[in-house]
């Protein structure tokens, strides 16, 4: 107690985020890619009956 030096006031660097790891974005961009890849594999099959229904112009 009291008013020594020692009290624990030093000046500390700011908090800064730590950036995401190399592997972390890897993982995120892959999936990305997947969910892409599923969507449009998903959808071609169907094109060929979107263009008769609504009729090609």
């Amino acid at each position: 107690m009291g008013w020594g030096g020692d009290a624990g006031c030093t000046p500390r660097p700011p908090i800064r985020p730590q950036p995401a790891s190399e592997r972390r974005v890897l993982t995120v961009v892959f999936f990305g890619l997947l969910l892409d890849l599923l969507a449009f594999t998903l959808l071609l099959p169907l094109l060929p009956q979107l263009l008769e229904s609504h009729g090609r112009r």
